[in-house]
């Protein structure tokens, strides 16, 4: 679980930080991977996991599409950064970097699944992820986001009326004021 956790810290860092994405998205995968193989041997427990899972293979199931296949594009990047030799040949285009903020939002749900508190570097996280989108603030309700969320809420008020990078840069910017100040 530490790793997983520390690998969240960096991937978040790098994201307010204005980081590499590459990095950012193999951080984010890696410790997804932790926190999804820990969620499936604890399923009975978790709540965000099997939210997700459901979600996933209702979806899949609707259009016919096998599951795997989701999988499989879901780890399309992070696989290939991992194991480039397997497609050497292969050029990797449309990375979506968007992935790597629901990676990261998933992650911190799959951390707090498994019955741990959620880090400030994670608090802020999704704190920063309602204001970007209000409506999932129901989703999210926890007292962690919450705090975090009321800390910064005035410097966020209307954040999701901007263009996606305008928000990344006003997290970016109260990142730094919130943790380490």
């Amino acid at each position: 679980m530490e790793t997983a956790k520390r690998q969240m810290h960096t991937a978040i860092d790098l994201f307010f930080g204005n980081g590499d994405s590459i990095s950012i998205h193999t951080l984010a995968a890696a410790s997804g991977t932790i926190l999804r193989d820990l969620c499936k041997k604890n399923r009975e427990s978790t709540i965000y996991y099997k939210n997700l899972m459901s979600a996933v293979e209702s979806v899949y199931a609707e259009d016919r599409t096998p599951l795997n296949e989701f999988w499989s594009a879901y780890n399309k990047a992070a696989n290939y950064f991992k194991h480039a030799e397997r497609d050497s040949d292969i050029i990797l285009t449309n990375v979506n970097e968007s992935m790597n903020e629901g990676t990261l939002i998933w992650n911190c749900l799959f951390y707090k699944d498994l019955g741990h508190e959620l880090t400030k570097k994670m608090q802020f996280l999704m704190g920063w992820a309602i204001a970007c989108s209000p409506g999932s603030a129901e989703y999210f309700n926890n007292s962690e986001s919450k705090a975090i969320f009321t800390d910064v809420n005035s410097s966020l008020y209307n954040i999701h009326l901007l263009e996606r990078e305008d928000r990344i840069s006003i997290g970016r910017k109260l990142y730094k004021d919130v943790l380490f100040n």
